[in-house]
């Protein structure tokens, strides 16, 4: 059973989308937080948060299901040469966060979610940009937050 679809089926009695669902928003949130003050992707949030992910899509998802690590895996991959080739720009925190994003959401819907995340931080910084009329890569903005839109918006869109 694919993730958008396991959520779907569980959405009536809980189970495997609630306990992805109370995960990811219950990580997301401080996270944010966190990246707007800090800068920092705090690893005790989401160290944890992606083990407890993987562990209950592959239990609770059928059995041994192979799509919270490939998720995973997936997700962090999207962002791992971004951040290697430009680590001023982009921390590993905010790779183990797309991994997370991934393993909580599946592969197809994971990386919806961090692109729909990345497009809607780059508006910002280019509004931002032009506001203070500076160039789009002198301009900080937190990524973590954006990369929550991004996830929540595609987990709404498949529970519905």
């Amino acid at each position: 059973m694919r993730v958008p679809d396991a959520y779907r089926a569980g959405m009536g009695g809980g189970g495997y989308a609630t306990v992805i669902a109370v995960v990811l928003v219950g990580a997301l949130v401080p996270i944010s937080v966190a990246d707007v003050r800090s800068r920092i992707v705090p690893d005790p949030i989401v160290v944890p948060a992606i083990a407890l992910a993987i562990l209950a899509g592959m239990l609770m998802d059928g059995g041994l299901g192979w799509g919270a690590p490939v998720g995973a895996l997936a997700g962090a991959g999207v962002l791992l040469l971004p951040a290697l080739l430009r680590p001023d720009a982009m921390g590993m925190g905010d790779v183990k966060l797309a991994g997370l994003i991934g393993a909580c959401l599946g592969v197809t819907a994971g990386i919806a979610a961090i692109v729909v995340g990345l497009g809607t931080g780059a508006c910002f910084g280019l509004v931002l940009a032009r506001r203070g009329r500076a160039r789009p890569r002198d301009v900080f903005i937190p990524l973590a937050p954006f990369l929550a839109v991004g996830a929540l918006l595609v987990l709404s869109v498949t529970v519905v």
